[in-house]
């Protein structure tokens, strides 16, 4: 597949996983024989990062391939950046891209990335499908995120587009997120195969616990950066799309790429948003189904479609695991309420693994009608600005009208009636 790290939060939530993906490689070769030596994940034909580097401003990017000497190996014709920006605005940067041409005759910045993954595409053994990484609040992310992932759905009909979008801070971070996040919502409703969703909030509410110290059970005076935040969806992330093996004398891999959890997750099309919960420690799997658990709010009283639950650790946590797969089947049935019609809701991914040592490392994607919390938040949020037609200029300078946000708003809420009906 080939990844696509899209604005800010995308190019620094990539770096930072390209830089776990090099490390779980390295460990993963240390006292293995030649015949089960590894080649790196998602490698290509000529040795490059199956990845393209997109941002409207150069200072991310630039930082990004200063600063980490892994991001180096990212093929020099599949960098994209402009000085422009976009203005933390989801129309300027869609427009941009698809409705406005230019005068001067330059190329629409969608027209050259489109550009760059057909060459990076070309690179790789098998071109399943692209993943996108980026936020749902920025003009980048958010807008040309759409407008290229609905090039690359007419490029690529029959291919799989996976958008790993995370939601904003509820506080506040730009005075049209709230907006954004429902134009590229309603987007990728319309264009991707599958959405991982990963939310700011309850991100830094999972890390915050995590390191808080003894003494301080709640986390007030531990200290959470955007850095810890990345560290956490990147391990999630890496636990969920890095190969498999099956058992620690013949290391033959399950999968190596996302698609097999697209499909296990996503049979509906109409329901295709991924909760992901994630955790990992020395602890039993029981404390790590209870840390992982703790990312949840109001899940338990909303049914669930179908939950893929992927594991990592060595030959003894893995047989401990392997025993007991049946009783936590049935537990995850009765606390994810999944839907009666589904026979087989719950897979299981197991990884034997010899250099993680004691560490295990545990992730529960559910696609859940847990999502309707967050939905309808984004709808109140949206619909009280719109009601009041706050900042709607901004969106009709560059021809977002009042008909593309009422489309925006029936998607979503057809969203949300279609999870509502899961029981």
């Amino acid at each position: 597949c080939v990844f696509i790290n899209l604005g800010q939060c995308g190019n620094q939530l990539g770096q930072v996983f390209w830089r776990e993906v090099d490390q779980w490689h390295k460990r993963s070769q240390l006292g293995a024989t030649k015949d089960v030596k590894t080649r790196f994940p998602y490698s290509t034909l000529d040795g490059s990062l199956p990845c393209v580097l997109v941002d409207t401003e150069r200072k991310v990017v630039a930082k990004c391939i200063t600063s980490e000497p892994l991001m180096r190996r990212v093929a020099s014709d599949c960098v994209f950046t402009e000085c422009r920006g976009r203005g933390n605005n989801w129309a300027y940067g869609y427009s941009q891209d698809v409705g406005f041409r230019f005068q001067d005759g330059r190329v629409p910045s969608v027209e050259s990335i489109a550009e760059q993954v057909r060459r990076m595409a070309e690179r790789v053994d098998c071109y399943n499908g692209t993943v996108l990484l980026h936020s749902t609040a920025g003009g980048t992310g958010s807008g040309l995120g759409c407008a290229l992932l609905e090039r690359l759905r007419d490029d690529y009909p029959a291919h799989l587009l996976l958008s790993i979008a995370v939601a904003p801070f509820a506080s506040g971070e730009t005075p049209l997120q709230h907006y954004n996040s429902l134009l590229c919502l309603s987007w990728l409703q319309q264009y991707a195969d599958a959405v991982l969703l990963f939310q700011n909030d309850l991100i830094l509410k999972h890390v915050s616990k995590s390191a808080a110290k003894a003494g301080d059970p709640l986390g007030t005076s531990v200290s959470v950066s955007m850095e810890d935040l990345n560290g956490h969806i990147s391990h999630t992330l890496c636990n969920s799309f890095l190969p498999l093996w099956s058992s620690e004398r013949k290391r033959s891999a399950v999968f190596s790429e996302p698609w097999e959890l697209v499909r296990s997750l996503c049979p509906n099309p109409a329901l295709k948003y991924i909760t992901p919960m994630h955790a990992q420690s020395s602890g039993t799997w029981e404390q790590l189904f209870t840390t992982a658990g703790h990312q949840r709010s109001a899940a338990a009283c909303r049914h669930t479609l179908c939950l893929a639950v992927v594991t990592r650790g060595n030959q003894v946590s893995m047989k401990q695991f392997s025993d007991s797969t049946n009783s936590t089947e049935k537990r995850l049935k009765q606390l994810y309420r999944t839907v009666e019609w589904n026979p087989f809701p719950v897979d299981f991914y197991l990884s034997h693994e010899p250099h993680l040592g004691p560490q295990k490392m545990l992730t529960v994607l559910a696609n859940s009608a847990h999502i309707v919390d967050y939905i309808e938040s984004v709808l109140q949020r949206a619909g009280a600005m719109y009601k009041e037609g706050a900042y709607l200029h901004w969106y009709e300078r560059y021809g977002c009208g009042k008909e593309t946000f009422e489309e925006a708003f029936d998607t979503l809420r057809e969203v949300v009636s279609e999870y509502s009906r899961l029981q």
